[in-house]
């Protein structure tokens, strides 16, 4: 009978303890999470901002590109002439808004606009912003891939752009180029030693054109 009732039961081995982390390991392994953490965030970061940066830039220079050509087409202006006008509009906001509205702005769509000196800022539905400078001979674009860095005042071009938080495009000779004209007979090595340059980071917008619209390891990013 006693052997029967032993026969029900299986017998196991004892448990064997596992090991397990202290609260100081745990804490030392964190603290290393940190502070790799700390190290890749800034990188990770400024990855992001550069291919946001790019993707923006170009969709920018398709859509305008695209729009100053259809304007022409449409009211069958030749491309040295495109130009002539830009005169009466030089630093007029109020008459400047009108132009845009009749002309440009029926193929470039903003989700707002305002006034910043005597110039006009445009937000777009991606996030991304610009300011228009019109002087006699050509219309100068700030754009910022994030709106927020077009809230300065831009009357003076050579202080509105830095080649990271805004990029320099214009209307001239009837086409919508990267930063200035005479930036299109540079090299590349040229450009880049002027983007470097503070007060010719308006060449920055070439640099990244002609390399194939990529911020490359040699730009100067600050």
């Amino acid at each position: 009978m006693g052997d029967n009732i032993v026969s029900r039961f299986t017998f196991y081995p004892p448990l064997k303890s596992k090991a397990a982390f202290t609260l100081a390991e745990v804490l030392i392994t964190l603290g290393i999470i940190g502070v790799v953490a700390s190290l890749t965030m800034p990188t990770m970061q400024q990855s992001y901002q550069k291919r946001v940066a790019v993707v923006r830039l170009q969709k920018f220079y398709s859509i305008m590109s695209q729009a100053v050509t259809k304007w022409e087409n449409d009211n069958g202006y030749l491309p040295e002439d495109v130009n002539t006008g830009f005169g009466a509009l030089d630093h007029n906001a109020n008459m400047f808004m009108q132009w845009w509205i009749q002309n440009l702005g029926k193929e470039v769509k903003t989700v707002s606009s305002y006034k910043n000196g005597n110039d006009v800022c445009y937000g777009l539905a991606d996030g991304s912003g610009f300011c228009v400078i019109v002087n006699r001979t050509a219309m100068h674009f700030v754009f910022c891939p994030e709106a927020k860095g077009c809230s300065d005042k831009y009357e003076e071009i050579n202080t509105a752009v830095d080649g990271k938080n805004s990029f320099l495009f214009s209307i001239e000779g009837g086409k919508f180029i990267t930063s200035y004209k005479g930036f299109h007979s540079y090299t590349r090595d040229e450009l880049l030693e002027a983007c470097k340059t503070s007060l010719y980071k308006h060449a920055c917008t070439r640099l990244i054109e002609v390399d194939g619209w990529q911020i490359k390891d040699d730009y100067p990013w600050r």
